[in-house]
C-alpha cells in the first residue's frame, strides 16, 4: 500500500511542474451490487462519497487523480433478522481522461478510464460481524464520464467494476458493481 501512495506522489510531483490542474470538490451517491459465484445473502444497497479530483493537463488529454471518502451501506437478512453494516474506505482514483470538447467552454464534456484503489477504514453498524473478514485493499477498473458546466459546476457518472474479491473469505467470492452519480464543483489554477 505504502508503495502505491509513494508512486501516485511522486507522479504527481513530475507531472505538476509545468500543468494547469482542475480541482473538483464533489459528493456522489451509487447504488451497488456484488457479483457472487455462490448464492449470498449480503444485500448490498447505497455507497456515498465525498471527496476531490484533481485533473492534471491543460491539453486534449489529462490525468485525473484524487482522494476520497466512501461507505458502502448494506445490510444481511437471514431468518428476518436484518443486521445493518456500513463499510468505510478511502478511494483513490488514477485514471486517464480526455477533453470531448474545449477545456474551457461553458460546457466541457470528458471521458475517462484507469483504476480505483479501495483502502479499509473501518466497519461499523449493528454487529461487527465482517470487520476481519474485508480486504483491506481492493482494486476496481472505472470508466466515467462528466460535464463541466460555466466552468464551476461538475456533474459526473462513474462505473466501477472490482477487479479482486470484496472479502477476504475463501468460500465467497464477491465483485462489486457501482453505479455512482456526482456533483461538484471546479477550481482552476494554471501554471505559466
Amino acid at each position: 500500500m505504502y508503495k502505491l501512495v509513494g508512486f501516485i506522489i511522486i507522479f504527481c510531483s513530475f507531472t505538476l511542474r509545468s500543468q494547469s490542474l482542475r480541482f473538483n470538490p464533489k459528493i456522489g451517491f451509487a447504488e451497488f451490487d456484488f457479483n457472487f459465484e455462490k448464492e449470498s445473502e449480503v444485500n448490498p444497497n447505497i455507497l456515498n462519497s465525498i471527496g476531490s479530483d484533481i485533473r492534471i493537463g491543460d491539453r486534449a488529454y489529462f490525468i485525473n487523480t484524487g482522494l476520497h471518502y466512501s461507505k458502502d451501506d448494506f445490510y444481511n437478512d437471514r431468518s428476518q433478522n436484518f443486521i445493518n453494516q456500513s463499510i468505510h474506505f478511502i478511494r483513490i482514483p488514477t485514471q486517464v481522461g480526455l477533453y470531448l470538447t474545449k477545456r474551457d467552454g461553458a460546457f466541457v464534456m470528458y471521458i475517462k478510464g484507469g483504476l480505483t484503489n479501495n483502502i479499509f477504514l473501518l466497519n461499523s453498524g449493528d454487529a461487527n460481524i465482517l470487520n476481519e473478514k474485508i480486504a483491506r485493499i481492493n482494486l476496481a477498473g472505472n470508466l466515467g464520464f462528466g460535464f463541466d458546466l460555466f466552468k464551476y459546476a461538475n456533474i459526473g457518472f462513474d462505473y466501477d467494476l472490482e477487479l479482486s474479491n470484496y472479502f477476504k473469505i475463501d468460500p465467497i467470492i464477491a465483485k462489486r458493481n457501482v453505479y455512482m452519480f456526482s456533483v461538484g464543483l471546479n477550481f482552476d489554477y494554471f501554471k505559466n
